[in-house]
């Protein structure tokens, strides 16, 4: 995610703003983990990588998750802990529970644990049209379990469904603790709506029973996820609200296990999207940030019309340049366009996409306004019409009955040689160059009597 300010012409990551005394203090907190993951990083580099890989069978329907439990209160040492992607997930547990959490694919994911003096990382990259994970680290990881993990997982019931089930590799694994990785096609969380401010989740009841179920809400705040909401409900879904959008989520539900679902709200659309100038064969777009100002990127979807207003053709542009600004070059002289600009959110290959901001871009300049009968008599009827701007038409065309009358460059045009007291239909085309039409309005006119 990145932070949008236009003001300043900048973009810059998220983050929390603080005070020079509690950002040194911060600063002092987080040295002895920084200058962990800095000598892990450097060591990583000079060990051999032992590259894993694991058939899925099938490319839909799968869940990626870690999982890991612990007892003894090993989580809370502070010389115990689990980062994925940097962020802390010590906080995501719960004491004698298997705690699994999704994985994005598509993107490179480190996974690092700290245990007593010791670090180890693996890199995750999750592949879905392969159908293969690779792993990567200095540790190998082990497919059997030792027997305190089998006893662990054995507190499981036989409705319960462990996250990491099939090709499950276990990263560590010792008396009081366990760290694995694996996928299921069975995952119980479903992620059913969501908005820019809210996030529908449900899930599976093995067996269907009147007990509450615990849900939990986490957000990614300095480095670690941090209980948001905590709430009981007897039914089996909930709905977390009073989110911010395009921010990564974390929801919970406490079974026999504890199982997490990792997601984003969606974004807020861009603000104040207009056409800034137009020379005819050029035009230029600005727009302002969204509301919280959080985004990955812009798109831009050009839609290219006929006559008729029918789309011929969509162009896509990605923006993510800090200048606010788009150009659109070479346009054809009788070409009309028509822009919906859009705030993209991105983690993974999960993307959502903000409601489209639409623009009329150069298509309403030539549109044909307020067509309407001025007058009629016995055997004429007269029709006026408004145009914003004619320094594209080269000609109007009027028809009656399907066939054409005339071509004016006025904007009133008179129909004459009918009976009286009749109703007719009446159509107005405005055309640029040779013969290329621009807009198209049809009305119904009358005659009067004698």
């Amino acid at each position: 995610m990145i932070r949008c300010v236009k003001a300043a012409h900048t973009c810059h990551l998220l983050g929390v703003q603080t005070s020079p005394d509690s950002e040194k203090h911060n600063m002092l907190s987080f040295a002895g983990i920084t200058q962990k993951m800095n000598s892990l990083e450097f060591s990583f580099i000079f060990f051999i990588l032992v590259p894993h890989t694991i058939s899925f069978g099938r490319c839909h329907d799968i869940s990626f998750s870690i999982c890991w439990m612990d007892n003894n209160h090993v989580l809370e040492r502070q010389d115990v802990n689990i980062w994925l992607n940097d962020n802390a997930l010590g906080n995501i547990r719960k004491e004698g529970k298997v705690t699994s959490l999704t994985v994005s694919p598509g993107v490179k994911n480190k996974l690092t644990l700290q245990y007593g003096g010791n670090v180890e990382a693996w890199t995750l990259r999750i592949n879905q049209w392969t159908k293969f994970t690779e792993i990567r680290g200095r540790q190998k990881p082990q497919k059997k379990p030792t027997s305190a993990t089998k006893g662990f997982l054995a507190m499981l019931s036989t409705t319960d469904v462990f996250a990491c089930e099939n090709s499950t590799l276990f990263l560590y694994q010792d008396d009081h603790f366990f760290l694995a990785i694996g996928h299921t096609m069975r995952f119980p969380i479903q992620l059913e709506s969501r908005s820019t401010s809210m996030l529908l989740v449900s899930w599976m009841e093995n067996p269907p029973s009147s007990s509450s179920f615990t849900v939990n809400l986490y957000h990614s705040e300095l480095g670690s996820y941090n209980t948001l909401n905590r709430d009981t409900t007897t039914d089996n879904h909930y709905r977390f609200t009073a989110l911010e959008s395009c921010s990564n989520y974390v929801a919970c539900v406490e079974t026999e296990t504890l199982t997490c679902l990792s997601t984003i709200t969606d974004p807020d659309p861009p603000r104040d999207f207009e056409v800034t100038s137009f020379n005819g064969s050029s035009m230029s777009l600005a727009w302002d940030c969204p509301e919280n100002n959080k985004l990955s990127f812009f798109l831009l979807t050009t839609f290219h019309l006929d006559g008729l207003n029918h789309v011929t053709e969509e162009v896509l542009s990605m923006h993510n340049e800090n200048d606010f600004v788009f150009m659109l070059s070479n346009l054809e002289p009788c070409g009309r366009v028509r822009f919906g600009f859009q705030t993209v959110c991105q983690k993974g290959i999960e993307s959502r996409y903000s409601k489209m901001v639409l623009n009329d871009g150069n298509s309403a300049l030539s549109s044909i306004e307020a067509l309407r009968q001025s007058s009629f008599s016995p055997d004429n009827y007269t029709l006026i019409w408004e145009v914003r701007n004619t320094s594209s038409i080269s000609s109007f065309r009027v028809h009656h009955q399907g066939e054409l009358q005339g071509s004016t460059l006025s904007t009133s045009f008179t129909v004459g040689g009918l009976l009286p007291c009749q109703q007719y239909e009446a159509r107005v085309e405005a055309m640029c160059g040779d013969g290329v039409l621009m807009s198209s309005e049809t009305i119904a006119a009358h005659t009067g009597p004698h």
